[in-house]
């Protein structure tokens, strides 16, 4: 109740200032034993609750004494105090900025981060239990903070990053014993959510009429030729090049003559591989292959929060 009465004459509602600070000091460690504080908090919490009675109980159910937040100043590694401290919201400026301290200060290790091989996990203690996943696949990265069960609690970076936030000193701990089951099913949702993302991009992007066109003759090209004619292979680049959403103007315009002529079978073929050998278009054949592989989700690091 002191406590209490001392915090609200000093955070008073007009204050100027924007913090408010309230230091408790307790005695050291030979004196407390001594004192008893602990055992002498708990039993008079437990007769004020015995005298005024549960429906008007001090104490909400969730609002029970931590004495493990109380007394962590006698803990024998100082740095665990930070575990008690409210999580505050981190932005992704602070966040660049630490990175862009580190890049100046400690080039080197700035690169040895980078450099982490994907998949890269580890542990420590938290105040919001959980597990935090990044997921990517191509320029589309997301991130995740889950329960034990892989239910997602929130997408929020400035939240997750507040959460991660911890000092060199904060030691690590053991990952659950469900660890991997839990980013399994949080990978899997993501590649869900690729995929989604993958047709709505292809339904919403219209080709040309000399595209849809070519793809139309190409297919029924295929359909006469055998398994073993190796026009097949060349036939399935000539797709691909030919589906692109970045051929340019130039091939536009070629593809455009192709439809007025209508042109078809071999003579199609012919026309589709000059283009291709004129325009350079083995380049693009090259991107759009690997534009497919980065799109392969992939998780670049973990934690779990205990």
């Amino acid at each position: 109740m002191r406590l209490i009465q001392r915090f609200g004459r000093i955070d008073r509602i007009g204050s100027t200032h924007d913090k408010v600070f309230g230091l408790n000091f307790l005695p050291e460690l030979g004196i407390e034993k001594h004192l008893g504080l602990r055992e002498r908090l708990q039993r008079r919490i437990a007769e004020i609750q015995e005298t005024i009675g549960e429906d008007s109980a001090i104490l909400d159910p969730t609002e029970q004494v931590n004495e493990e937040a109380m007394y962590a100043i006698y803990d024998s590694q100082p740095a665990n105090l930070d575990l008690f401290e409210p999580d505050e919201p981190m932005g992704i400026g602070e966040a660049e900025g630490i990175l862009r301290q580190l890049r100046a200060e400690n080039p080197a290790e700035f690169e040895r981060i980078a450099s982490l091989r994907d998949g890269i996990r580890s542990g420590m203690d938290s105040l919001h239990p959980g597990i935090f996943v990044l997921c990517q696949a191509g320029d589309f990265q997301q991130l995740f903070f889950v329960d034990s069960q892989g239910t997602i609690e929130t997408r929020d970076a400035s939240t997750i990053l507040g959460r991660l936030k911890c000092t060199l000193s904060t030691p690590t701990v053991s990952l659950s014993h469900d660890y991997n089951r839990t980013i399994m099913k949080v990978y899997e949702q993501f590649a869900d959510e690729v995929a989604h993302r993958k047709t709505s991009l292809e339904h919403s992007t219209s080709q040309s009429v000399g595209q849809r066109y070519v793809s139309q003759e190409l297919k029924a090209f295929v359909a006469t030729l055998e398994e073993e004619d190796r026009r097949l292979a060349d036939v399935a680049i000539l797709q691909r090049v030919y589906n692109s959403n970045s051929l340019t103007a130039a091939v536009q315009t070629e593809l455009r003559r192709i439809r007025n002529h209508k042109l078809t079978g071999d003579a199609l073929f012919s026309r589709l591989r000059s283009i291709y050998d004129q325009h350079r278009l083995s380049q693009q054949a090259e991107q759009t292959r690997s534009e497919r592989e980065v799109t392969v989700p992939r998780i670049i690091c973990s934690e779990f929060l205990r």
